[in-house]
């Protein structure tokens, strides 16, 4: 996709020439590096002045660079944003290469941004991107560039083989991220219009909702899910800091986990923010009410039969949990969704759910090793269910403090 030659028009001392701004592609597996004149290297758009006389007639190649693997070195996992040559700006937000410590003990810890194994460990727990794109929602990670290869969560847990644990010592895991271009049609307009019946199951879109472009997917149980965290403060209530612990009708919300700062995804405190955990909400805030909701237990706040669009767009509703007391009914939806998939298929592509705690107080807790998402389902005036999930288990758990912040994901489709 670029010329052979670049010519200038006229003779001179000197030619200066602008590199064709589009990046070179390959087959998938490699990652471009930029262009060299066998002394310089050059990126797209960079401009490149040779000198000469007027009787310089010569010529200048420049040669693409290409490296597989993790450019940084071996032991560990390479992230690359990957953005498509339809985007018309970078991602925002930065990522560090997830560094393998294999440690000969397992008493010896690793450093805070390392992930340890050890010559009988095979689980490898991905990091979740820190990255956000405009007009584009995020897919998944996949080990080829182009979306060819293997398809992992942002989150997910992967067993190695001995052949992947080798090449982690030599070339490192390079993962690609995988970007969906936003439709014109937004979130609401979608689904009010049953966008979910055109779509087949193991589809992925990406959609808009206020100023954010979510990936949105149509799941084992037939209903179309949000694969993304809410990271929005539409009608979401109050931003605060640190969650009420004494008025649990108030509608707060944390963002301070998507605005910027270091990063490490194995950090339970304040300081390592990650864009993929997206917003911490109160149940207020989550249903859009006042309300505590003190129903039947396991009711739905909006009636016993009904479902509530609470924080979500028009047309999308906060997941239910329980429904009239039946765990077995179809419209549980976390539940059947659970039920397809298990602890461990919650965070594996397309599901991509992410280890993003919960918001207790001044800090968020347990981010990183366990999955907490809120639900509509009330149990009393001061509890409301969540869906928790960890590497070996899922189940709901309906003492939660109404006051506490979780994570959120809407969905749509379904009876």
């Amino acid at each position: 996709n670029l010329p052979s030659t670049m010519t200038a028009s006229e003779a001179s001392a000197q030619h200066t020439f602008t590199i064709p701004s589009t990046t070179p592609s390959r087959t998938a597996g490699y990652i471009f590096t930029g262009y060299s004149d066998g002394t310089t290297t050059y990126q797209p758009g960079d401009t490149i002045t040779i000198l000469s006389d007027e009787t310089y007639t010569g010529e200048t190649t420049l040669t693409a660079q290409w490296v597989t693997g993790c450019t940084n070195g071996n032991n560990r996992v390479c992230y690359y944003s990957n953005e498509p040559s339809g985007a018309s700006s970078l991602v925002s937000g930065s990522m560090p290469d997830q560094t393998i410590v294999y440690m000969t003990t397992s008493t010896t810890s690793g450093t805070i941004d390392s992930t340890t194994l050890s010559s009988s460990t095979t689980a490898l727990t991905l990091y979740s991107p820190n990255w956000t794109l405009a007009g584009y929602g995020f897919k998944g990670w996949n080990t080829e560039a182009d979306g060819s290869g293997t398809p992992y969560g942002p989150n997910q847990t992967i067993t190695l083989s001995s052949e992947q644990k080798t090449a982690l010592g030599s070339n490192g895991l390079a993962l690609f991220a995988q970007w969906a271009a936003a439709s014109a049609t937004g979130m609401d307009a979608w689904a009010t219009n049953n966008g979910c019946n055109s779509l087949s199951q193991g589809d992925i879109i990406a959609l808009t909702y206020g100023s954010d472009t979510y990936a949105v997917a149509k799941l084992a149980d037939n209903k179309c899910w949000m694969i993304e965290n809410l990271r929005t403060s539409t009608d979401a209530g109050t931003a605060t800091t640190s969650m009420s612990t004494s008025v649990r009708t108030n509608r707060e919300y944390n963002l301070v986990n998507i605005n910027g700062g270091s990063v490490s995804p194995t950090d339970n405190g304040s300081t390592y923010q990650w864009k993929s955990y997206g917003g911490y909400y109160s149940w207020a805030s989550t249903i859009k009410s006042e309300s505590s909701y003190n129903t039947p237990q396991y009711g739905n706040p909006s009636s016993t039969t009904g479902s509530t669009q609470g924080i979500c767009p028009t047309g999308w509703r906060v997941p239910r949990s329980y429904y009239d007391s039946s765990t077995s009914s179809a419209q549980a939806d976390f539940p059947n969704l659970a039920s397809q998939t298990g602890s461990v298929g919650l965070r594996e592509y397309p599901n991509n759910f992410v280890f993003s705690g919960r918001w207790a107080g001044t800090a968020a807790e347990t981010r990183g090793t366990s999955g907490d998402y809120w639900t509509s389902t009330s149990l009393n005036a001061n509890y409301a269910c969540v869906q928790h999930f960890d590497n070996s288990s899922t189940r709901a758990a309906c003492y939660n403090q109404k006051y506490h912040g979780y994570t959120i994901r809407c969905v749509t489709g379904g009876s």
